[in-house]
């Protein structure tokens, strides 16, 4: 049975010295990570990393919930080569954090990496509010929808809304190993350096309040005070739609220049089908319980590819405020390369941050 949602809108230090001569007798182990809490503590959580290469080449990964990373041959890592690590500040815990390392491929080694404590003066104020047994992190006065009513929201803050909140987050895929199919003209004298193809993937909680919010006041804004009053109903009913049964995720592309590799992301997310994906999409909670993709369905209306998730599992809703987090993740068939590479779209979700006007919004 076809899901149809009737909506109609606008068409820090690395602690290494090279080992002994190799003993060729002896089996080499593959180089691995270990990241540490600021206070030396191993992490509680998976800890999401870039790994760059000295020839540009970027890709993402992530630890196991303890903080470890073993470096396997899909990885390819070249020996004698030089990398850079970098771990992005996660706004509360720890501040960014950036290793390099040589891989030498005759010798045994481990890369420890002290995350930095995060600076006092960025630290955001915190308040938990008690709700019914429910434990809803408020930061008061960080974010427009906590301080006034979406119609009120600017360009920018629903912009931050769609790309960097707790609904609405963005993986970028950057194709290092072919810098130059950028589609751009480039004359005989002019330099090409910096023509990487570059991808962002906006992974969104459709099925979120302020998610549809935040879509109704762009679409509001982009009209530039003529809305008609018909369009103008069918955006508060949007926004204000109830989505009992299910969970939807949406992943749009988008790039600020043409290149292949937009060009390919968009084809494939047009022609892939429920039966492709079925058995690589799931959501999946802190606990390791996973629920797997229901149904499919390519971009339309300018919303992204729909995922299309039952929000109730074994008669109750699948994510709940003790939750933790929310993973969503997709191996979009194993048809998306980078480099020879696949692709994954692979992002976290908090729930404590996911509470909007006292209910858990996803």
């Amino acid at each position: 049975m076809r899901i149809v949602f009737c909506f109609s809108l606008l068409p820090g230090l690395l602690a290494w010295a090279p080992a002994p001569a190799h003993d060729d007798r002896i089996p080499q182990a593959s180089p691995s990570i270990q990241v540490f809490m600021p206070d030396g503590s191993l992490p509680e959580r998976e800890i999401r990393f870039k790994l760059i290469t000295d020839k540009g080449r970027i890709d993402e990964y992530f630890t196991d919930s303890r903080g470890r990373f073993l470096f396997t041959r899909r990885e390819g890592l070249d020996p004698n080569a030089g990398y850079t690590i970098i771990v992005e500040s996660d706004r509360s815990t720890y501040d960014t954090t950036t290793v390099t390392f040589k891989y030498y491929q005759s010798t045994v080694f481990y890369v420890p990496i002290f995350l930095r404590p995060l600076a006092a003066e960025t630290r955001k104020p915190e308040t938990f509010v008690v709700d019914a047994g429910r434990v809803v992190r408020e930061q008061k006065g960080r974010d427009p929808w906590s301080r006034k009513p979406y119609r009120e929201w600017s360009e920018k803050e629903v912009l931050k809304m769609l790309n960097d909140s707790p609904w609405g987050q963005t993986q970028t895929v950057t194709d290092a190993s072919n810098p130059f199919a950028s589609g751009r003209r480039v004359d005989s004298g002019q330099s090409r350096v910096g023509e990487i193809p570059e991808i962002n993937l906006r992974i969104r909680f459709l099925s979120a309040r302020p998610v549809r919010q935040a879509i109704s006041r762009l679409m509001e804004l982009r009209q530039k005070g003529k809305v008609s009053e018909e369009l103008a109903q069918r955006l508060e009913a949007f926004a204000a739609a109830d989505f009992p049964d299910y969970i939807v995720v949406t992943v749009s592309c988008e790039s600020s220049a043409a290149n292949s590799l937009f060009q390919e992301t968009n084809a494939l997310l047009q022609k892939l089908t429920t039966g492709d994906l079925q058995n690589g999409t799931y959501l999946m909670t802190k606990d390791g319980r996973r629920v797997f993709l229901q149904e499919y369905q390519p971009p339309r209306e300018g919303l992204g590819a729909h995922f299309i998730f039952p929000r109730i599992v074994d008669g109750r809703p699948f994510v709940l405020p003790d939750s933790g987090e929310v993973r969503f993740y997709s191996e979009l068939a194993n048809r998306l390369t980078v480099g020879g590479k696949p692709v994954f779209v692979n992002m976290r979700f908090a729930v404590k941050d996911m509470a909007f006007d006292g209910k858990l919004e996803y």
